[in-house]
């Protein structure tokens, strides 16, 4: 992964911007249609519970495999914890774990590169959850 692709800063219109400066992380729709597909509060806090416990072991485990400089359980983590990311809404960390499959680290990259993607999504996980957990009170089936 080259560096300029989690750039902070990065405001190329060709690709989405992986800074951390955006409000809008999470799609509460997809909540609102497993809501309105049977599942009840409960149902949805359970789910985020998950997403919470199992999302804080993929972040361990994927920051474990950019210090060990190791494509393979780097792509195996983000690939993984992208489609849970995608169940839940959690759209802007699901398209950083998507640009990370799609451009795997070589092993190559500074440490200070692979330090910024870890942070990168540890940030984004961390407020996922907190808006994930912010919007659950509003949801209701229609």
């Amino acid at each position: 992964m080259h560096s300029e692709n989690i750039n902070p800063s990065r405001t190329d219109h060709h690709s989405p911007s992986y800074g951390l400066q955006d409000d809008v992380i999470i799609d509460i729709e997809v909540l609102n249609v497993v809501s309105n597909h049977g599942g009840d509060a409960s149902f949805l806090d359970y789910l985020l519970s998950l997403f919470e416990k199992h999302g804080q072991q993929s972040l361990d485990e994927l920051k474990a495999g950019l210090q060990k400089r190791d494509p393979a359980i780097v792509m195996h983590v983000a690939h993984r914890w992208r489609g849970s990311c995608l169940n839940v809404g959690a759209v802007r960390l699901a398209e950083v774990l998507g640009q990370i499959e799609d451009e795997p680290i070589t092993g190559d990259e500074a440490e200070d590169v692979l330090d910024q993607i870890g942070k990168t999504c540890d940030d984004l996980f961390q407020r996922s959850c907190q808006q994930l957990r912010q919007q659950l009170p509003g949801i209701h089936p229609s």
